[in-house]
C-alpha cells in the first residue's frame, strides 16, 4: 500500500478538526464581536459578520 493512501485517513481526520477549529474561533469571535458592540444576537447570521 503507497505511503499516502495509508495516511490518507489520518490528513481527514486532521483537517476536519482543523476545519472545526477554526469554525468555531470565528464563531466566538462572532459573538465576542457582537456582545462588545451591543447588539449579541446569536440568530444574525454569519454570513453577515465574515462580510464586513
Amino acid at each position: 500500500m503507497p505511503y499516502w493512501l495509508a495516511a490518507l485517513p489520518n490528513l481527514a481526520a486532521e483537517s476536519i478538526f482543523i476545519a472545526l477549529h477554526l469554525a468555531n474561533l470565528s464563531y466566538t469571535d462572532y459573538i465576542r464581536h457582537n456582545l462588545s458592540s451591543g447588539y449579541g444576537s446569536p440568530t444574525k447570521p454569519l454570513s453577515h459578520h465574515s462580510l464586513s
